[in-house]
């Protein structure tokens, strides 16, 4: 995916960020899965959440895969 993104610095600025929250969803999630307590876990997957938020945020797209009113 990242390969095809044009070389333009704004869509580079923003494939890198894809990329960095796609990646960081299943590192705070084994975080989670390793917490010490149940505090812990929900606290990490939280972040997990985020993360996805924000990647179907540069996707157009809610969480729950409907897409945005107005991007598309």
């Amino acid at each position: 995916m990242f390969s095809v993104i044009p070389k333009s610095t704004q869509a580079q600025v923003l494939g890198k960020q894809v990329l960095r929250s796609g990646t960081s969803v299943g590192a705070n999630y084994r975080e989670a899965y390793r917490g010490r307590s149940k505090a812990e876990f929900v606290a990490k997957c939280g972040d997990s959440r985020r993360e996805l938020e924000e990647w179907s945020v540069l996707g157009g797209r809610d969480i729950d895969g409907e897409t945005r009113a107005g991007s598309g």
